[in-house]
C-alpha cells in the first residue's frame, strides 16, 4: 500500500503481479487478481478511511496538467523538446481525455479545453480546473481567494458554462482528476516510453488517442461496466449542447504602421489603411484572421499568413494613390499601356510580341 501512495506509476495490477512473485518464491498457492483486490480494498476500508464523493452526472469536468512529460528529438538537430500532458474527466462516468502539448501557456488551456469538449459532444455546467497559473490568478497577495483569467472567463461564457477553481486547501476535491492522471501515467505515459523515441507530436497524438479509446470503451471496471457505457446511458444527454462552431482563442498585440502601410506580425506583412501610417493600431489573432482595430472601428481584416516568413497581404483599398500604378508594374497591360504612349504603331508590335510563343519578359530590359 505504502508503494500505492508513493509511486504515482505503481498501479493494483503492478502490485499484484509483484506479489505473484513473491508468492511462488515462498511456494504459496497466490490470491487471483479478482481475490487480491478484493483483499486489498477491505484492507483500505478498515485503515485508510476517507469520505466517498458523490458527483452528479453531466456536473462538472475536472481538468490538470499531468506532472510527467514526453520528449520529442528533431531529426536533424537532435535537439529535445517537451510534450506535457492536458487532461479532462468527468467524474460520474470516469470519462476521461488527455491531449498532448509543447506548451502549457493560456492558448494551450483553452485550446485544450475546446478539444476535450468536442470529444464529450458537449459541455458541463462547472469547470473545475487546478490552480493553473495560466488560468486561475490571486488577486491579491497571501489572500487565497482565486480569480479566473479573462480569457478563460471568455471561454467558459461561450460554452454556456462556469468555472469553479478548487481550493488550494483541499485538493481533494478533484479526486476523480487526479485518478485519471494516475490512469495516464501508467498506461499511456508507460506505453509511450516504450514506443520512444518520437520524432513528430503526431505520433504521439496517435498513441494517446488509442489509449484514450481503450480506457474508456474496452476496460471492464471492477462494477462489470466501462465508462463509456455509464457515460452514453446516464451523462451524455445531460450535458449542454455545443455550439455549431468552436470557441476561437484570441491573442491581442499592439503594433505601429509601418510605412509601407503595413503591420509586422510574427514576421509576416498586413496591410491597413495608408493614412494609419506611424500610428499604433491593436491587432487580434486567431489560427486563422487577423483584425486590425483604429481606437473601436475595424479597420482591416485579412487571412492570417502561415509558413515562409516575409509573406504580404495586401488590399488594394489600403493603397496610397500615387502607389496604385506599382500594383501593376511589369504586368502585360503595365506594359500596353507604355506603348499607347509612344504610339498606335508600337501598340500594335508591342501586342503582337507579347502574343507570340516563347515570348519573354526580360526581352525588354
Amino acid at each position: 500500500m505504502h508503494r500505492l501512495k508513493t509511486n504515482p506509476h505503481h498501479t493494483l495490477l503492478l502490485d499484484w503481479r509483484y506479489y505473484l512473485v513473491e508468492a511462488g518464491s515462498a511456494a504459496k498457492q497466490p490470491y487471483s487478481y479478482s481475490h487480491y483486490c478484493q483483499r486489498f480494498h477491505a484492507y483500505v476500508d478498515a485503515h485508510d478511511l476517507y469520505r466517498t464523493l458523490h458527483h452528479q452526472p453531466g456536473r462538472t469536468m475536472q481538468v490538470d496538467w499531468a506532472g510527467d512529460t514526453i520528449k520529442i528529438t528533431d531529426r536533424i538537430t537532435g535537439q529535445a523538446r517537451k510534450v506535457h500532458f492536458f487532461t479532462a474527466v468527468l467524474p460520474y462516468s470516469s470519462m476521461m481525455y488527455v491531449h498532448p502539448s509543447f506548451t502549457m501557456d493560456i492558448k494551450a488551456w483553452l485550446n485544450c479545453h475546446i478539444a476535450a469538449l468536442r470529444y464529450f459532444g458537449g459541455a458541463p455546467f462547472v469547470l473545475v480546473p487546478d490552480n493553473d497559473t495560466a488560468a486561475i490568478y490571486r488577486p491579491k497577495k497571501n489572500d487565497p481567494a482565486r480569480a479566473v483569467s479573462a480569457e478563460y472567463e471568455a471561454l467558459a461564457k461561450f460554452y454556456n458554462t462556469a468555472v469553479m477553481p478548487t481550493d488550494v486547501r483541499a485538493p481533494k476535491q478533484k479526486a476523480g482528476v487526479e485518478r485519471s492522471v494516475q490512469i495516464a501515467y501508467s498506461r499511456i505515459l508507460g506505453v509511450l516510453e516504450m514506443e520512444g523515441p518520437f520524432h513528430s507530436i503526431d505520433q504521439i497524438e496517435d498513441i494517446v488517442a488509442d489509449q484514450v479509446h481503450e480506457i474508456n470503451y474496452d476496460i471492464v471496471r471492477v462494477d462489470g461496466t466501462r465508462r463509456n457505457e455509464q457515460f452514453q446511458a446516464e451523462e451524455r444527454h445531460l450535458l449542454i449542447p455545443l455550439p455549431d462552431q468552436d470557441y476561437t482563442s484570441y491573442e491581442w498585440k499592439e503594433l505601429k504602421v509601418q510605412r509601407n502601410y503595413h503591420i509586422s506580425c510574427d514576421k509576416q506583412y498586413y496591410s491597413v489603411p495608408w493614412k494609419l501610417v506611424g500610428s499604433t493600431v491593436k491587432a487580434r489573432l486567431s489560427n486563422t484572421d487577423i483584425t486590425v482595430f483604429a481606437g473601436d472601428q475595424v479597420v482591416a481584416t485579412h487571412r492570417r499568413l502561415h509558413g515562409r516568413f516575409g509573406q504580404y497581404s495586401t488590399h488594394a483599398d489600403h493603397v496610397p494613390p500615387a502607389h496604385l500604378d506599382t500594383a501593376e508594374l511589369w504586368s502585360d497591360q503595365w506594359f500596353i499601356n507604355q506603348a499607347r504612349l509612344v504610339g498606335p504603331a508600337t501598340t500594335t508590335v508591342i501586342e503582337m510580341m507579347m502574343s507570340s510563343p516563347g515570348f519573354c519578359r526580360g526581352s525588354f530590359t
